[in-house]
This record gives C-alpha cells, sequence and structure tokens, in this order.
C-alpha cells in the first residue's frame, strides 16, 4: 500500500513546505465479497448466438465479475471478453437449480485460420461443464450458457439444441494469473489432448496453447516438433518409433501451434517433444520477440517440452488393438437401450488406425442395438455434425441382421436433411443442410446404425446408391467403400418408442360434405399423431421433385385424379398443409389419404381408413363461377374501370399449372374504347407457389410498362427491359399495374400482358425444418423396455464377439404414472414444454401451449392423458374451486360427440383456464363425464375456438415464488386423464382432475 506523507516539520520560520515523499506500509491480505465492489450484469437479450453476445470487455484488469441470467429449453446465453495478456480464467455457475446446473461452454475467436482444417466455423470449443478453468492466451473468448443437457449446438444458429433444463443463473468470471509475466517466453498453456490423457481413440489433431506468439518460420515437424510412439510407455529405447507429421501450422490469433498427424495413432503411448534448447538444438522454438522456449533464468539458452499422452483403444472401442475398425457387425460398438431414451454417442470419422490412408474419409462406425416384443418401433436418428461446427458432412444408414444368413440388409439411409435454414453468421450459413437424420418403422431384431461421409452412403431411393454399389460401403465387408469425400467428428443420437396405435384424422378444412365456391386453394389436415408425409415427400423429391404424392390424392366423379402438393407438417401440432396445383372444375370430388399407398406414423402403422379399401375419404363439392374469358383461366380481358389500385381488376388465384402454360391479360380496341381518358390498368392476383416469374408486354404504344406492388403497397422490383419483367417472387397476393400512356392517348393503348412462372415445381421438400433438432423428446407415459433376465448378454450374429458399449449420453423423460390418479412432475414438465416448439412458453414470445398425447400398450384398454403446461399470473387463481369443476366439465361435455373434438376443444379455448384454476390447494378430483363411445372422428366444420395465432391471455408474467409470495403460482400442471373402450363396449366414464402443482 502507498501512503502519502509529509516530512516532520523543523522549528525555523519559513514560509515554505518541504515536499511530499513516498512511503510503503505492508497491511494484513485481505479477501473481500465480490459483492461489495462489483455488482453482478444481468444478461441482456437477445444473446442467442455467438454474434449477439453480450460484450463484457477488458476483463485482465477487472480480476472478477458476476452474470446473471435464466435459461431453459434450447436457449443459449452468450457473452463476450478479451483479455490484454495471458490468464488463467475460471467459469463457476451457481442457479436455483443445483440438480441440474446450468453448463458452461468457452469458445475461442480464430475465424481466418484457414490452415486449421478442423474449425470451419472459426470458433473452436476449448472447455464445457458446470464449471471450466483455463489458462488463455491473450484475445477474445466467448462464454455460452446453456440448460443441463443442452450441450451440442450451433454458434450462430439459435434453438439449435437439446432442450436443457430451466435455471436462473449466476455466473461468476474469476482471471488470475498464469505464474509468468508477458515478457517471459513462450510457455505452453494447455495441450489437447492433455498431458497424461488417456483416450479411447486417435486423435486428429494435437493443439498447444502458449502464452505468446512463435516465429513461423522456424516451425519444422521434422526439427523440432516431434511425435513419439511408445507400445508401453518406457521412451529413450529401441521401441522409440517417430510418428510422421503431416504439418504444423501456428494461428497468431489464439497463439496455437497445431499439429497433424499424418495418419491415425494405434493404441499405445505417445510422447509430444518440442524443442526449445538451442544449446542442443540449433532448430529450436523461438517466439517473436527472439527468445526460445522455455528460456528462464536457470535455462537461458530455453528448454524443451515434453508431455505425454495414451491411446488406449481403436475407433472409440476400449482396450481394441486398432488391427481393424469398427465397420462391420462384429466390431460394432454396443448401444444398449435405445428404448424411450435419447442416447447420444460421440465418434469421429477418419480415425481408423487400421487404414493406412490419412485421415480416410471412407471411414465408417458401426452401432448395435436389438429390440424385443411383438409390436412396431419408431425409429429415429440424427447425425450432428455441421450443427457443431465440425468438417463432417456426414451420412447415417440403418441395417438389420438377418439371422438365417448372418447378413446386414439395408432398411434405410439419408446422405443430408436438406434443411436450408440459415445461420446468422460465419462461413457455413446452412449449417444443418448436409448433416443427416433417418426415420423408419421397425419390429423386433438386431439393427445396426452406420455413421460413414457424405458420397459413401447407401440410399435405397437411388437404386444405384446400394451398399457394395458405385464405391459405398458394404457393412459386411470391412473397408469396402471408396466414395467418401469428408472428415471429422459428429454426435449420434438414436431413440426408438413402441407405438402400436395407428394415426387418425381428426379435422381437415376440406370437410365432408363441404360445398366451395372457388376452387380449393391451399387446405389443411390435422392427425391424432406425428405422420411420415414430410418424410414420404422428401424420398419423392430425391428422383423427381415435381412427383405427386401417391398416398394423397384428389378424385373427381368422372375418375379423373389431382394431386395435391405437399408444403409443410407441423410436429407441434400434427397438421399438414398443401397447396393446389391445379384448380378443380367445377363438380364432385373426393380427398383421399391412403394407410396401404404408404401414409403411417413413425412406427410404421397405416393410417386408418374409413373406406372398404383401406383410404380416408373425404367428399366435397366445388360449385363457383366462370374463372377467365368463356371459361378459359388463361386468358382474361381488361375490365374498364381498372384505374388504380383500389379498383384494380380482381383475377383471383393464378394456380402453378396455369402459370406454366402462361395467362394473358389483354386489353383490345374495344375495351380501350370503353376506357377514355384513363392512363393505367391494374390487376390483382394471388400466387400460390414461391419462384420466378416472368411478365412479357406486347405493345405497340411507345413507354408502356409493368409495374408490381406487394401486398402492403410497396413496389417490388424487376429486372429486364421495357417489355420484359422477370422477378423472383414469394407466394402471396400482388397488384400487377401496365401503365405508361397519357390520358389523351387512352383509346389507343392496347396490349397483351403475358404472366409465366419459370419454377418446374415446388422446392423439394427437406426432411427436417427449422433450428431444433430432429429428434422429439415427448413427454410420454409408455410401457417399460423389453428387458431379458440379468446377466443374459444381448445376443450376436453368428461368429460375431461384441465390442465394449461405448459411452453414451442419455436423456430420459419425465413422465407421469399411467393411471388414472396423476400427479404431475412439473419441474420435469415444465423443462421438457419449455424447449423450442414444444411449448415455447417462456418469455414475451410465449404464443402458444402445446398438447402431448400420450397412450398406453394395451390395445383394448388404453388410457389416454393429454398434459398442459401454463405459465400464468397470480390474477388468474382468483376463482373458486366450484367454478374451475363445472367450467371443465361443460367444457368437455359441450364440445363435441367425439374425444377427438374434446382434445382439440380443451387445448384452443383459454377463456376457462381463468375460471378453472382454484385458489385452495386442494384437489378438484373425479368430475365424472360421460362421453359417448369413440367412432370414426369425423372432420369438424365448426371454425376454431380462436385464433390460435394470438397468445392466449393467460401467460402473463412470471411471478418467482422466491420472492416470498406464498400466493403466487407460476407454474400450473393440467392432466385430463380418459379411460377408452374398444367400440361396442359399454360407454365409459371420463374422470378429470386438476392439480396445483
Amino acid at each position: 500500500m502507498v501512503i502519502l506523507q509529509s516530512a516532520p516539520r523543523r522549528r525555523r520560520f519559513s514560509r515554505s513546505r518541504r515536499p511530499y515523499r513516498l512511503d510503503w506500509e505492508a497491511l494484513e491480505p485481505r479477501t473481500l465479497p465480490a459483492a461489495l465492489f462489483l455488482a453482478p450484469l444481468a444478461e441482456i437479450e437477445p444473446n442467442n448466438t455467438l454474434d449477439q453476445a453480450q460484450n463484457l470487455g477488458a476483463v485482465s484488469s477487472a480480476g472478477h465479475l458476476a452474470l446473471t441470467g435464466t435459461v431453459g429449453g434450447a436457449d443459449v446465453d452468450w457473452f463476450q471478453f478479451t483479455l490484454d495478456a495471458a490468464a488463467r480464467v475460471t467459469v463457476t455457475t451457481t442457479s436455483d437449480n443445483p440438480a441440474a446446473p446450468p453448463l458452461v461452454s468457452l469458445f475461442n475467436n480464430d475465424p481466418f485460420d484457414f490452415n486449421d482444417p478442423f474449425d470451419p466455423l472459426g470458433h473452436r470449443l476449448l472447455e464445457q461443464g458446470s464449471d471450466v478453468t483455463r489458462a488463455l492466451a491473450a484475445g477474445t473468448y466467448y462464454v455460452a450458457i446453456s440448460g443441463s443437457g443442452n450441450h451440442a449446438f450451433n454458434p450462430f444458429l439459435a434453438d439449435s439444441g437439446y432442450p436443457g433444463a430451466a435455471a436462473t443463473y449466476r455466473v461468476d468470471v474469476n482471471v488470475g494469473d498464469v505464474g509468468f509475466g508477458s515478457s517471459d517466453s513462450p510457455t505452453v498453456l494447455a495441450l489437447a489432448p492433455a498431458a497424461g490423457a488417456v483416450l479411447t481413440h486417435s486423435p486428429q489433431i494435437l493443439r498447444v496453447d502458449f502464452n505468446t506468439g512463435l516465429d513461423p518460420t522456424f516451425i519444422d515437424p521434422t526439427s523440432n516438433v516431434t511425435l513419439t510412439y511408445n507400445p508401453v510407455g518406457d521412451f529413450g529405447g529401441p521401441d522409440d518409433q517417430i510418428v510422421s507429421v503431416a504439418f504444423a501450422s501456428f494461428s497468431d490469433a489464439i497463439q496455437e501451434l497445431q499439429i497433424l498427424p499424418a495418419a491415425a495413432l494405434s493404441p499405445g503411448y505417445y510422447r509430444l517433444t518440442l524443442a526449445g534448447d538451442s544449446s542442443v538444438n540449433p532448430f529450436a522454438l523461438i517466439g517473436t520477440d527472439g527468445v526460445y522456449l522455455g528460456t528462464d533464468a536457470e535455462h537461458p539458452n530455453g528448454q524443451d517440452f515434453n508431455a505425454t499422452f495414451v491411446v488406449a483403444g481403436s475407433e472409440g472401442a476400449v482396450g481394441a488393438d486398432g488391427t481393424q475398425g469398427d465397420d462391420t457387425a462384429a466390431t460394432a460398438h454396443e448401444l444398449g437401450s435405445v428404448l424411450d431414451t435419447r442416447v447420444a454417442v460421440t465418434g469421429t470419422i477418419g480415425d481408423d488406425p487400421s487404414n493406412p490412408v490419412f485421415l480416410d474419409t471412407n471411414d465408417v462406425d458401426l452401432y448395435h442395438f436389438h429390440l424385443d416384443g411383438a409390436g412396431r418401433y419408431a425409429f429415429q436418428a440424427e447425425v450432428f455434425a455441421g450443427r457443431i461446427g465440425s468438417p463432417l458432412v456426414p451420412g447415417v444408414s440403418l441395417f438389420r441382421l438377418d439371422p438365417t444368413d448372418g447378413l446386414l440388409h439395408i432398411v434405410d439411409g439419408n446422405d443430408g436433411t436438406a434443411n436450408n435454414i440459415a445461420a446468422s453468421d460465419g462461413p457455413v450459413p446452412q449449417p444443418l443442410k448436409s448433416d443427416a437424420a433417418l426415420f423408419a418403422g421397425l419390429t423386433a431384431g438386431d439393427y445396426y446404425i452406420a455413421v460413414s461421409s457424405h458420397g459413401n452412403v447407401p440410399v435405397p431411393e437411388f437404386t444405384v446408391d446400394l451398399p457394395g454399389q458405385n464405391g459405398i460401403f458394404d457393412p459386411n465387408i470391412s473397408h469396402s467403400g471408396w466414395a467418401g469425400v469428408s472428415f471429422g467428428d459428429y454426435q449420434l443420437n438414436v431413440l426408438v418408442e413402441l407405438d402400436n396405435v395407428a394415426p387418425r384424422v381428426v379435422s381437415s378444412t376440406l370437410s365432408a360434405g363441404l360445398v366451395l365456391d372457388k376452387p380449393p386453394e391451399v387446405f389443411t389436415v390435422s392427425f391424432s399423431e406425428a405422420v411420415n408425409l414430410q418424410q414420404l415427400a422428401y424420398n419423392v423429391a430425391l428422383t423427381d421433385p415435381s412427383a405427386p404424392l401417391a398416398s394423397v390424392a384428389i378424385v373427381a366423379a368422372d375418375g379423373a385424379v389431382y394431386s395435391p402438393r405437399f408444403r409443410t407438417f407441423d410436429a407441434a401440432t400434427n397438421e399438414a398443409t398443401f397447396v393446389m396445383d391445379t384448380a378443380l372444375p367445377n363438380g364432385a370430388f373426393a380427398l383421399h389419404f391412403s394407410g396401404p399407398l404408404g401414409l403411417a406414423d413413425g412406427a410404421g402403422n397405416p393410417l386408418v381408413g374409413n373406406t372398404p379399401g383401406g383410404d380416408y375419404v373425404i367428399p366435397f363439392t366445388v360449385q363457383g363461377p366462370t374463372r377467365g374469358t368463356d371459361g378459359d383461366a388463361t386468358f382474361w380481358i381488361s375490365a374498364p374501370g381498372n384505374d388504380d389500385g383500389p379498383n384494380s381488376q380482381r383475377l383471383g388465384t393464378l394456380f402453378p399449372a396455369e402459370l406454366k402454360t402462361g395467362v394473358t391479360i389483354a386489353r383490345d380496341s374495344a375495351t380501350a374504347a370503353q376506357q377514355p381518358g384513363d392512363s393505367a390498368d391494374y390487376y390483382d392476383i394471388h400466387l400460390l407457389q414461391s419462384g420466378f416469374y416472368v411478365f412479357a408486354l406486347d405493345t405497340a404504344s411507345p413507354g408502356v410498362h409493368v409495374i408490381l406492388y406487394d401486398a402492403l403497397g410497396n413496389n417490388v422490383a424487376l429486372d429486364g427491359d421495357g417489355l420484359n419483367k422477370v422477378g423472383l417472387l414469394n407466394d402471396g397476393t400482388y397488384l400487377v399495374g401496365v401503365a405508361g400512356w397519357s390520358s389523351a392517348d387512352a383509346a389507343g393503348v392496347v396490349y397483351q400482358l403475358h404472366m409465366f412462372s419459370r419454377t418446374s415445381g415446388e422446392l423439394p421438400t427437406t426432411l427436417t425444418v427449422g433450428p431444433a433438432p430432429a429428434l422429439r423428446i415427448k413427454l410420454a407415459t409408455l410401457p417399460p423396455a423389453p428387458t431379458r433376465p440379468q446377466g443374459e448378454p444381448t445376443p450376436a450374429p453368428p461368429g460375431v464377439t461384441s465390442r465394449s458399449p461405448v459411452t453414451t449420453t442419455t436423456t430420459t423423460t419425465n413422465s407421469p404414472s399411467n393411471s388414472n390418479t396423476i400427479a404431475l412432475a412439473t419441474a420435469g414438465l415444465f423443462a421438457e414444454l419449455a424447449a423450442g416448439p414444444i411449448g415455447a412458453v417462456r418469455g414475451p414470445d410465449a404464443a402458444r401451449s402445446d398438447r402431448v398425447l400420450v397412450q398406453g400398450p394395451n390395445a383394448s384398454l388404453l388410457d389416454t392423458l393429454v398434459q398442459l403446461t401454463v405459465l400464468t399470473s397470480p390474477d388468474a387463481l382468483e376463482t373458486t374451486p366450484d367454478s374451475g369443476a363445472s367450467s371443465i366439465q361443460s367444457l368437455v361435455q359441450d364440445a363435441g360427440q367425439t374425444w377427438d373434438d374434446a382434445v382439440e376443444a380443451l387445448f384452443r379455448l383459454t377463456d376457462w383456464l381463468r375460471a378453472a384454476l382454484p385458489t385452495s390447494r386442494d384437489v378438484v378430483t373425479d368430475e365424472e363425464v360421460v362421453v359417448p363411445d369413440i367412432t370414426e372422428p369425423p372432420l369438424s366444420e365448426a371454425p376454431p375456438l380462436f385464433d390460435a395465432t394470438e397468445p392466449p391471455d393467460v401467460m402473463e408474467t412470471v411471478v418467482d415464488p422466491s420472492e416470498g409470495d406464498p400466493s403466487c403460482a407460476a407454474l400450473l400442471g393440467l392432466a385430463a386423464v380418459f379411460t377408452v373402450r374398444p367400440k361396442g363396449t359399454e360407454r365409459t366414464k371420463r374422470s378429470v382432475r386438476l392439480e396445483r402443482a
């Protein structure tokens, strides 16, 4: 401590004073609470991606700072900080959810290091955990805070991870000394793999972080960067072998030396040596300031650096000797139970030491699981690569073991989802496009999942892309593929669910008996559960994007078939949207959904039909006015009086098939004579398809041209000359104008405007949409997984011995018990429903509550559970128990004649919530409601009970119970339990139970 102190006065008269001098006084060490000198910083939204990171500034001098915020579901909070010198940074978390603390992910900043093939995003994950500590060089770094369980996400794509646990957190960032000054010589800060690390597979690249820069001209893998192999770790003896290094590169932005072995490393001990002693090696590594590596008072000439790590297995299998890959059934990894639990495993393509090819892109990793018992199973698998910033372009395929021949036979494969959602930044603008996903309906048996590179993937839809053909691997023959194109890390996610309940049509905007006054344009259909329309459309688009879906058709009374084009499927509502390519003529029609032609749920259960042939058929009629001139919808005569936008001539919808042929609007001499004094014509049109459109004007009148406005009145820029215009337009309503003449010339202006679509069909359907992972973790009450007697191993194929199980991460669901008395696990329920499309009830964007249908295993007596989680304010509870009970009873009784109608009403009507929630903590139980037996679900013609796009009024401020208000209820759970008996049995009483969480 420095004290300013004046010198003692002398007893003499003087007008002057001696100057101040500095004295030092040693004080005892003291530790002060951080809160006394630094208040926590609250997170500021939006901070959901790395480029939106909340900037904390330079933290080297601060020593400590604290952050507070809230995460849950797929939400990630990003923060940015800088270090002006090397430091040891520790990030710790505390939260209101100690059982599932938030996750800290530390990323670096190296966007222009094009020599690093394993970091395409330029922001690499350094450390991850509930707490992290890392010695870092000067530079910029990013901290991401996510809910527990949300550990794999894209830095530039919000909500791209799996749902994490909800938590209100405090993060403390402490910056400490690394033990040496900035003027010291180059010193190692961190290693990957770390010194002493034991790995189950070969690392693809070695990384060494320094406190300062190295002179890149002195880096040489043949003289001062050495990797040595020894089978038992006894280095310095005759068993040492020098490992060939492909290259060693240094990144100035992160002060990192990157060392790439020339081939995958076999099991054994490895020692990395960096030469620093210039008295022994004249080519020792040297810093940019001219000081040798490791130079200090005791080593004025520098000193060598050594670090040892162990590769204790091959391709993720502990104890494997590396003489064979993991690409056959004999060497496949055991996934264990994948039933009702998401299993996540990590792996690498290009780490096979049995293959001498450098970073072999034809590497294949195989994983095994077994299903027992009768029934059908819904299989889902997804490979993260672009999502996690890996250079791998992955493929995934599924094989079934045939017990008769002992061989693996292809079930299905996927070479990329084509999910074109764009990231906010980075050199990979569509990170999910090439990631692979696979869905299949399975029965009992042994199955093998293969992860491989793009190009080396069997896809049955392409008959030339089968196992063993055109360079594609055969899982029965090791190292049999040669068409792979990429390498890198991945995460495989697998989930299998038992599902023996067939899907049904719940409702449709084309309802039975409906009479339309114009041809249908866009219609929607809701199903009782998710169906495979997205997958069917994707598979058709692989070979012919313009081909129709065989399982969805409209049949006219004369037998003519029209094919609606599938557009979207909403996984949250199980609602499919279709668009008509062709205008239906007047007459009677039947909309067919065909289970026999492939429309099914994820387990392969065909859609329940209502006709002897098995199709679900909806009859309707079109009876509308004539379109176009003399019934020709492709030719229209300009009508008098269309001189401005409000009085435009309304052509209405121009169907894609019509625009492919061409639609003409003509202003002839007769029409011109009827419009003296006008100076423009306007036409209102509606487009059903996005794509390129051409507007070609045929006229002899000079200066006449085309103008286009969107539905908001904004001018739409078109390319081309004065008479021929082209533009990329979205589907929607437009105002087309033809103008450019004076009122005096109006009677002589004639033209023909030709409009064409230059889009061959809808954009190819993607297998997945949006940023959320493809696997949906559902809240479900399902039967227990089939088990074998304790100690009995999983049977292996003939002549096969299974490898060690891989290390997996499992995500379990929070499920209420399958009984008529339901106790909701509200904390887990909220954690699941708060995630992305399954709820999204957090924050100001809470637009809806979603429903989760859960069905039991017994086909003769099914318990069906419907759950709803609501965030509400205490004001919504100011009612009585009686009013709540009668409201629910009235709701179910008046909802309709079927259970499907009751479910729809239950989750669409929100007003009853304000009257249904009792203030007391007593449970309203056993309100008996008699509902008729379920029959084939008719399609409701009634309008929705409220606009689903508007947030329910009850979703208001979330009140924190920790604030001390005992009357507040931030989270409520509602469960309605129904017992459904087969048709023909007596009426069944339904029990409704309402509980306060």
